[in-house]
């Protein structure tokens, strides 16, 4: 009875310190498996990222399309010819409105006391229809795309004109009577340099339409741009990496690189 007593305390003891072991060196042991599983999250993300930035690569050029369905690729992309443009990184990119399939550039106005001139190129992922700066009452004459005439419509209660593929170059003039207070232009229009009376504009006002008022009453403020960036690290996994960019910009209209 002795001895049997004695081999269960040692057995006891044995378990007692294989417990001890486990709460002393379990917790470090579990730490280095975070560690690793979080490794491995790692390596998945930057092979996702490469296989995505693959899959990119590819979609830029023309989608592989078995010989027998080649005569149905533009059957099933009519009317879905947007998802070939770049869509915005915030939206689920299964709207239209989700695309950008045009981007403006710089529009430059000079305006004088019987007319004015505009200008602005703007690259187009597809065709489609833009809004030229004007209105019905105030139509926009001679206008060109690259250097062609181009025909402007009215869609929308303003006139339009029609953008191929590539790179146009628009360009236009007005004639008026009397120097209206505001030219309609287009919301999708950033930036706008600003000529009238000779005087170039530093900040032009926008509100409900460019105004074309002279440059004399406004005051001249410095060029600034402060940018701050902050970025916070989720330990998941796999790891994320989340950016913000805060941008504060003051000045004349202007382009920064």
């Amino acid at each position: 009875m002795r001895k049997a007593n004695q081999r269960m305390s040692a057995a006891r003891q044995d378990w007692y310190d294989r417990y001890l072991f486990w709460c002393r060196h379990g917790w470090h042991l579990v730490c280095c498996v975070a560690r690793f599983l979080a490794a491995l999250g790692r390596v998945g993300a930057l092979c996702g990222l490469m296989f995505a930035a693959s899959a990119g690569a590819q979609n830029n050029d023309a989608a592989y399309v078995p010989e027998a369905l080649e005569d149905w690729r533009q059957w099933a992309l009519h009317d879905h010819e947007y998802r070939r443009c770049p869509f915005l990184f915030n939206s689920a990119a299964t709207q239209p409105e989700h695309f950008v399939c045009a981007w403006p550039g710089m529009l430059e106005i000079t305006a004088s006391e019987d007319g004015g001139t505009f200008q602005q190129a703007w690259t187009a992922h597809r065709g489609q229809w833009v809004a030229l700066p004007g209105s019905a009452e105030i139509w926009p004459r001679q206008v060109t795309r690259n250097g062609q005439a181009a025909t402007v419509v009215l869609r929308r209660n303003a006139p339009h004109v029609w953008l191929e593929a590539g790179v146009n170059r628009l360009g236009g003039s007005f004639v008026w009577a009397e120097r209206p207070a505001r030219l309609p232009v287009s919301a999708q229009v950033g930036l706008v340099a600003l000529t009238v009376d000779g005087k170039r504009v530093a900040m032009p006002r926008r509100d409900e339409g460019l105004w074309l008022a002279p440059d004399d009453d406004q005051r001249k403020v410095r060029d600034e741009l402060t940018a701050r960036v902050y970025r916070r690290m989720l330990d998941d996994v796999p790891t994320r990496l989340e950016t913000v960019f805060e941008l504060s910009v003051g000045g004349s209209v202007r382009e920064e690189r």
